[in-house]
This record gives C-alpha cells, structure tokens and sequence, in this order.
C-alpha cells in the first residue's frame, strides 16, 4: 500500500469519527516487531495515516 492509500484512510477514519489514535500503525500486530519492517518504514506508515486524518479534521473544522 502506498502513501496516499494510507493518508485516504486516515481521511476515511476521520469521516467516520474515529479519534486520531485510532491509527491501525498503532498496534501491537502492525508495529515493526511483529511485521518485520523496519521502523523508519513503520514511521511513514504511521504518519501518512495521521496527516490524512489530519488533513481531514481540517476540512471538516472549516
């Protein structure tokens, strides 16, 4: 999945009235130790999918 599949959830998340933690990089079976990924691969995940939110709180704040 790339970035911007990432930041649309994140967006999605947001619509549906998720909280920001709600950030599925956030746990446990999707942390670098249990995939195997590096962290600095799991940290782009992870912040691609809070600025999508991100993104979207804005929208909606206007």
């Amino acid at each position: 999945m790339n970035k911007t599949e990432i930041q649309q959830q994140g967006a999605y998340a947001r619509v549906r009235g998720e909280h920001m933690v709600a950030n599925p990089y956030y746990k446990a079976r999707n942390m670098p130790l249990s995939t195997g990924e590096s962290t600095a691969e799991w940290n782009e995940k992870a912040t691609a999918w809070r600025r999508g939110w991100e993104q979207e709180n804005y929208q909606l704040d206007e």
